[in-house]
């Protein structure tokens, strides 16, 4: 398996390359799709959350958010 070209597997609770109707609101509305209190990320800052959920790490998937 050859390495990805950039470390990020999911943001906002979707694989960057999915470019669904969905994937496309929960990131323009930053939204958290995961067992969060509120819909919105607070992962990082409230106003303006990171959003990434899992990054690439020696070719396996590894989950960052704490939520």
């Amino acid at each position: 398996m050859t390495a990805p070209l950039q470390p990020l597997a999911e943001v906002f609770g979707f694989r960057v390359n999915d470019h669904s109707a969905r994937a496309k609101r929960y990131r323009a509305h930053r939204l958290c799709p995961f067992n969060n209190k509120i819909p919105n990320c607070t992962k990082d800052k409230a106003k303006n959350p990171l959003g990434v959920c899992s990054i690439f790490h020696n070719n396996n998937t590894v989950i960052t958010c704490p939520i």
